[in-house]
Protein backbone atom coordinates (compact mmCIF):
# COMPACT_ATOMS: atom_id res chain seq x y z
CA UNK A 1 0.00 0.00 0.00
CA UNK A 2 3.09 2.03 -0.35
CA UNK A 3 3.92 2.73 3.49
CA UNK A 4 7.32 3.45 4.46
CA UNK A 5 8.64 1.02 6.74
CA UNK A 6 12.31 1.92 7.02
CA UNK A 7 15.05 3.94 5.07
CA UNK A 8 19.01 4.23 5.50
CA UNK A 9 21.46 6.28 3.97
CA UNK A 10 21.16 9.54 2.71
CA UNK A 11 17.79 10.39 1.75
CA UNK A 12 17.62 13.82 2.51
CA UNK A 13 17.33 15.13 -1.51
CA UNK A 14 14.52 12.34 -1.77
CA UNK A 15 11.09 12.49 -0.34
CA UNK A 16 10.59 8.78 0.59
CA UNK A 17 7.01 9.23 1.37
CA UNK A 18 6.71 9.65 -1.72
CA UNK A 19 9.38 7.21 -3.51
CA UNK A 20 7.45 5.00 -1.44
CA UNK A 21 3.74 5.12 -2.39
CA UNK A 22 5.47 5.73 -6.48
CA UNK A 23 6.84 2.75 -6.20
CA UNK A 24 4.02 0.78 -4.62
CA UNK A 25 1.79 2.02 -8.12
CA UNK A 26 4.62 0.77 -10.63
CA UNK A 27 4.84 -2.68 -8.68
CA UNK A 28 1.13 -2.83 -9.29
CA UNK A 29 1.15 -1.70 -12.71
CA UNK A 30 4.23 -4.25 -13.50
CA UNK A 31 1.56 -6.99 -11.85
CA UNK A 32 -1.07 -6.00 -14.23
CA UNK A 33 1.47 -6.68 -17.32
CA UNK A 34 2.78 -9.45 -16.08
CA UNK A 35 -0.56 -11.19 -15.93
CA UNK A 36 -1.19 -10.36 -19.48
CA UNK A 37 1.65 -12.02 -20.47
CA UNK A 38 1.02 -15.18 -18.49
CA UNK A 39 3.20 -14.63 -15.51
CA UNK A 40 2.52 -14.41 -12.07
CA UNK A 41 4.50 -11.30 -11.24
CA UNK A 42 7.78 -9.43 -12.06
CA UNK A 43 9.17 -9.21 -8.26
CA UNK A 44 12.20 -7.55 -9.39
CA UNK A 45 12.39 -4.33 -11.44
CA UNK A 46 15.45 -2.28 -12.29
CA UNK A 47 15.08 1.68 -13.84
CA UNK A 48 18.34 2.50 -14.71
CA UNK A 49 19.05 6.34 -14.78
CA UNK A 50 22.04 8.19 -16.00
CA UNK A 51 23.10 9.05 -12.87
CA UNK A 52 21.30 7.10 -10.55
CA UNK A 53 19.37 3.49 -10.36
CA UNK A 54 16.48 1.86 -8.97
CA UNK A 55 16.23 -1.59 -8.04
CA UNK A 56 12.88 -3.07 -6.75
CA UNK A 57 12.21 -6.38 -5.55
CA UNK A 58 9.89 -8.04 -3.27
CA UNK A 59 10.13 -9.56 -0.32
CA UNK A 60 7.64 -12.35 1.01
CA UNK A 61 5.35 -11.37 -1.06
CA UNK A 62 3.69 -8.39 0.67
CA UNK A 63 7.22 -5.97 1.33
CA UNK A 64 8.75 -4.07 -1.29
CA UNK A 65 12.54 -3.64 -0.64
CA UNK A 66 13.83 -0.31 -3.02
CA UNK A 67 17.73 0.09 -3.48
CA UNK A 68 18.65 3.73 -4.90
CA UNK A 69 22.41 3.10 -6.39
CA UNK A 70 24.65 5.40 -8.32
CA UNK A 71 27.58 4.71 -11.26
CA UNK A 72 29.86 3.95 -8.63
CA UNK A 73 28.30 0.80 -7.96
CA UNK A 74 28.02 -2.43 -10.39
CA UNK A 75 24.67 -4.25 -10.78
CA UNK A 76 26.87 -6.96 -10.51
CA UNK A 77 27.84 -6.21 -6.76
CA UNK A 78 24.00 -4.55 -6.26
CA UNK A 79 22.88 -8.14 -7.04
CA UNK A 80 24.69 -10.06 -4.60
CA UNK A 81 24.36 -7.91 -2.04
CA UNK A 82 20.35 -7.80 -2.07
CA UNK A 83 20.65 -11.78 -2.62
CA UNK A 84 21.46 -12.07 0.62
CA UNK A 85 19.51 -9.22 1.92
CA UNK A 86 16.35 -10.87 0.82
CA UNK A 87 17.46 -13.76 2.32
CA UNK A 88 17.97 -12.66 5.74
CA UNK A 89 14.63 -10.61 5.54
CA UNK A 90 12.53 -13.54 4.61
CA UNK A 91 13.59 -15.44 7.54
CA UNK A 92 13.22 -12.33 9.65
CA UNK A 93 9.51 -12.33 8.42
CA UNK A 94 9.14 -15.82 8.72
CA UNK A 95 10.43 -15.83 12.36
CA UNK A 96 8.01 -12.63 13.07
CA UNK A 97 4.84 -14.40 11.90
CA UNK A 98 5.62 -17.49 13.40
CA UNK A 99 5.92 -15.99 16.44
CA UNK A 100 3.01 -13.57 15.86
CA UNK A 101 4.94 -10.56 17.35
CA UNK A 102 2.85 -8.22 15.82
CA UNK A 103 -0.49 -8.64 14.50
CA UNK A 104 -1.00 -7.23 10.91
CA UNK A 105 -3.87 -4.96 11.96
CA UNK A 106 -1.85 -3.62 14.98
CA UNK A 107 1.21 -2.58 12.40
CA UNK A 108 -0.95 -0.49 9.98
CA UNK A 109 -2.68 1.40 12.87
CA UNK A 110 0.95 2.26 13.57
CA UNK A 111 1.88 3.24 10.47
CA UNK A 112 -1.21 4.97 9.65
CA UNK A 113 -1.08 6.99 12.89
CA UNK A 114 2.28 8.85 11.80
CA UNK A 115 0.28 10.30 8.75
CA UNK A 116 -1.52 13.57 8.86
CA UNK A 117 -3.78 15.56 6.36
CA UNK A 118 -1.11 18.18 6.23
CA UNK A 119 1.23 15.32 5.05
CA UNK A 120 -0.86 14.21 2.40
CA UNK A 121 -2.18 17.72 1.24
CA UNK A 122 1.75 17.84 0.80
CA UNK A 123 2.75 15.29 -1.14
CA UNK A 124 0.01 15.45 -3.34
CA UNK A 125 0.10 19.21 -3.71
CA UNK A 126 -3.78 19.39 -2.84
CA UNK A 127 -4.70 23.02 -1.92
CA UNK A 128 -5.34 23.65 1.39
CA UNK A 129 -8.13 25.43 2.72
CA UNK A 130 -12.14 25.06 2.90
CA UNK A 131 -13.42 21.30 1.92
Amino acid sequence: DGQLISEQGDTSAIDATALASLTAGVIAAAGGLAKLLGEEEFPVQLHEGARESIHTSLVAERFIFVLIFDERSSLGLVRMKLKRAHSELEALLERLTAQRALPQHRLQTRLFSEISDDDIEALFALPKGPK
